[in-house]
């Protein structure tokens, strides 16, 4: 699995290799999880838009490692302070949003 990154402004997108420069509007109705987590690492909000399914072991492990990618750069951007595991609903696109000072907003799906 390979990803790319792509960084403007306050957006990062990872999406199966292929990036994103910009994001003009709010597609977050489009994923399976939609959370908010402020930039000391606690979790805000949390919206599931479809229920969660059961995934085959290769689907879990590739969500295993997109979890500790997120988990670990999350880390990194809060300053060191300790992260909340995220739980990720297997789809065809993940993404980061950093849209304000004090949040992290997420919405996820899974770039397998």
């Amino acid at each position: 699995m390979s990803e790319d990154v792509g960084i403007e402004g306050k957006v990062i997108v990872i999406d199966s290799g292929k990036t994103t420069d910009h994001l003009k509007e709010d597609i977050t109705g489009d994923f399976n999880v939609v959370m908010r987590i402020s930039w000391k690492g606690e979790l805000l909000s949390a919206k599931v838009n479809e229920p969660m399914q059961a995934f085959d072991p290769d689907e879990v492990s590739s969500a295993a490692t997109i979890t500790a990618w997120v988990s670990k750069n999350l880390a990194s951007m809060l300053g060191g302070e300790s992260v909340h595991e995220i739980d990720i609903v297997m789809n065809d696109k993940f993404m980061v949003i950093l849209p304000e000072k004090d949040e992290i907003r997420l919405a996820i799906s899974s770039a397998v």
